[in-house]
């Protein structure tokens, strides 16, 4: 690992991403392939990912096992938000499984989209106890505009491209059908390209080198990630004059920094997930055993841990 490379992770943080029209609990680390695999790798290795909403060509995946009984997009849970084409790039690359998910052309999405609010409306009905209309129910959709309701027109479906196998025209999938029993895994090949990318783009803040790089030049891999845990803490206890630790204490951190409004939403649920995932998956499994590390993995996790150290810095 170059503990002295310059070490920036330019597909982490995107000037040119793109906002979301929600209020989610999370958004994209970026608008690469690798920062979606840096999203799914936050979590521990078979962790199965379940789409909670879609909006924007983009899904917001809810991490089962956390603040069950909750609310599903409760900030107390963990989440992750993926573009869809860094998912179709991720699968590609065979990095990532897709369970219950169609590539699909646009059309084939449209009708999708529409068939699956149907059974929505249709669920709703039912449950009212009120009787089950026979026409489509999405004729009953509509909106108030100027104090008038209006009926909400969709396109018709000839309007979105689609194949012509008559005429040997075939449009490209890029379109994702989520099923509700959708759900995503990172593969064997998707954990090994992740310790590389963490391990090539390694960087130790300046003022932890003298406590740090002494540790990783004697191969005390499991000292080194403790050791920039109490650091990161320390950085966040400084910040909020909190006796708090773990992810509470990362909550209490973006929680000032909200309060402070120096900084916008979208980078500060992105810290959340960030310094609540580092401290949860990577800090906890060594903060009380002594644990032999295989270089490549070593390596990728004190990058991460630099990483969450620095961005807690430069946000304070």
């Amino acid at each position: 690992m170059s503990i002295d490379n310059a070490g920036d992770i330019p597909w982490v943080v995107s000037d040119g991403v793109p906002w979301i029209h929600a209020d989610w609990p999370a958004y994209p680390m970026g608008d690469s392939w690798q920062a979606a695999l840096i999203n799914f790798g936050s979590f521990p290795y078979g962790t199965a990912f379940a789409p909670i909403d879609y909006i924007d060509r983009c899904a917001l995946f809810r991490v089962p096992g956390f603040a069950d009984g909750l609310d599903e997009f409760d900030e107390r849970g963990f989440h992750i938000a993926v573009w869809d084409e860094n998912i179709i790039e991720l699968s590609s690359r065979g990095l990532i499984t897709l369970e219950g998910i169609e590539f699909a052309t646009r059309r084939k999405y449209e009708e999708f989209k529409r068939d699956a609010l149907r059974q929505v409306m249709l669920a709703s009905i039912a449950e009212s106890g009120q009787e089950l209309p026979l026409e489509d129910p999405l004729t009953y959709l509509g909106f108030m505009f100027e104090g008038e309701y209006r009926p909400l027109k969709f396109p018709p479906l000839e309007s979105y491209e689609d194949d012509d196998p008559e005429e040997g025209f075939y449009v490209d999938r890029t379109w994702l059908c989520y099923e509700p029993s959708a759900r995503i895994l990172l593969t064997d090949s998707g954990m090994r390209q992740l310790e590389r990318l963490w391990a090539d783009l390694s960087k130790v803040p300046e003022q932890a080198k003298p406590r740090i790089i002494p540790l990783i030049e004697n191969k005390m891999y499991d000292t080194t990630i403790r050791e920039l845990g109490a650091l990161l803490e320390s950085q966040m206890r400084t910040v909020t004059s909190s006796s708090a630790y773990g992810t509470k204490l990362a909550n209490e951190f973006v929680d000032h920094l909200l309060a402070a409004g120096q900084h916008d939403d979208w980078s500060l649920k992105v810290l959340r997930k960030e310094l609540r995932t580092a401290l949860k998956f990577v800090r906890n499994e060594f903060a009380h055993s002594v644990v032999d590390l295989p270089r490549p993995r070593a390596n990728a996790l004190i990058a991460r841990m630099c990483h969450a150290l620095t961005q807690a810095e430069e946000l304070s």
